[in-house]
């Protein structure tokens, strides 16, 4: 039984990796690419945060992209915080700091 995101993802992605796991308007990833894009950002974030359970903030718009980047930070051992890209810069600011 999986007990984590993580491990639900794994499990799922190892079965059906073919199978689409998002779609955002025209466009769509399968279980097994954002594995493959998930563990490639993960490692790259390792790599920068040599921590674990940082907070990293992810600015982009609500498209695959994000998806990516959340679960890379999850695989990284890292939390994410998901910002709106329409956010102010004060706000922005204040919220970084």
């Amino acid at each position: 039984m999986a007990v984590n995101l993580i491990e639900c993802f794994e499990k799922t992605a190892g079965q059906k990796p073919e199978h689409t796991a998002v779609i955002h308007n025209d466009e769509s990833i399968s279980f097994g690419e954002l594995r493959r894009k998930a563990r490639i950002t993960g490692a790259f974030l390792q790599g920068l945060i040599h921590d674990k359970n940082r907070p990293v903030a992810v600015i982009l718009p609500k498209e695959i992209n994000i998806v990516i980047a959340d679960l890379g930070i999850i695989y990284s051992s890292n939390v994410f915080m998901n910002i709106d890209v329409k956010t102010p810069a004060e706000r922005l600011s204040n919220i970084l700091s």
